[in-house]
């Protein structure tokens, strides 16, 4: 790839993940707190540099991190599992294919969030917590091996169900644009549609600093998944503060090389631990 093409996909992509969305979900914002949502905090501030700063290595990667999602697509194709046929899909309606590529992706979207939230993973996942100002740009603040666990786990599903690429391009784009409007910072609730469609107020309890709620509200379309396997949570309005303090240097972790090392420090801590006490345990006492 040339300098001038990559530069032109990189700029697209800030487009479309970051500048269009910044537009239109600030208007929202502004649509439902008037200018208070113009006048950004210094939390806010430093939250938003922080979410940038990812987005970029995450651009600058990821021609990267596509080749090898592209290598583990070869892979699994010369597995030869079994997959619909396209002929399947020739009847149904364009909106209908959406809407069932949509609810799929979401089931395996609550199990991977759900998996993100466990110990061996959470140190990836827990960067993304780390911000203790929740805002649509907060849908940004992901490490990029998050990304690409994601992405692989994509693999599966679109080559078993072999769903139309127009079906599975519209998943994503939703998916990009949902993620943000959930992280918006207004008290949006959706009345009887609570268990239908996710909402920002449903979310911000995810983000709660609450070891009550830690792990809860998994979904990031449907609630209903929660609902089914028992990690809904939404009893009103979420005055908790955000972030989340479990796991080392978490909380208020605005350093942006600290988030983007953040998992590698935790995986070599024990070992590094382990081999410091190994030297010092084999060290000659001295004669005495």
């Amino acid at each position: 790839m040339s300098p001038d093409t990559f530069l032109r996909e990189a700029l697209g992509q800030f487009y479309w993940t970051f500048a269009l969305p910044a537009l239109i979900f600030t208007l929202l914002a502004f649509a439902a707190k008037g200018g208070a949502a113009l006048n950004w905090s210094p939390q806010r501030v430093a939250s938003v540099k922080t979410n940038l700063f990812l987005t970029a290595v995450n651009l600058w990667v990821a021609p990267v991190a596509l080749a090898f999602v592209a290598l583990c697509q070869a892979g699994y194709d010369r597995l030869g599992v079994p997959q619909l046929d396209a002929s399947v899909w020739a009847g149904w309606h364009p909106v209908a294919l959406f809407v069932l590529y949509v609810a799929v992706m979401d089931f395996l979207d609550y199990w991977n969030h759900r998996l993100m939230h466990t110990p061996a993973f959470w140190a990836v996942h827990a960067v993304h917590h780390s911000d203790t100002d929740v805002n649509h740009t907060t849908s940004l603040r992901v490490h990029v091996l998050e990304a690409v666990f994601m992405r692989m786990s994509y693999i599966p599903l679109a080559t078993l169900l072999n769903i139309p690429g127009e079906a599975i391009a519209g998943g994503l784009i939703l998916h990009v644009l949902y993620n943000k409007y959930v992280h918006l910072d207004v008290d949006w609730h959706h009345g009887p549609l609570k268990y239908v469609l996710a909402s920002p107020r449903w979310h911000r309890w995810h983000h709660a600093d609450d070891p009550a709620v830690y792990g809860k509200n998994l979904a990031a379309v449907f609630p209903l998944w929660d609902v089914l396997f028992g990690t809904y949570h939404c009893p009103g309005r979420c005055t908790a503060p955000m972030g989340i303090s479990r796991g080392p240097g978490v909380q208020g972790q605005e350093r942006w090389l600290a988030n983007l090392a953040l998992p590698m420090l935790v995986w070599l801590d024990a070992p590094v631990r382990h081999l410091i006490a190994f030297i010092k345990r084999s060290r000659p006492t001295p004669a005495g």
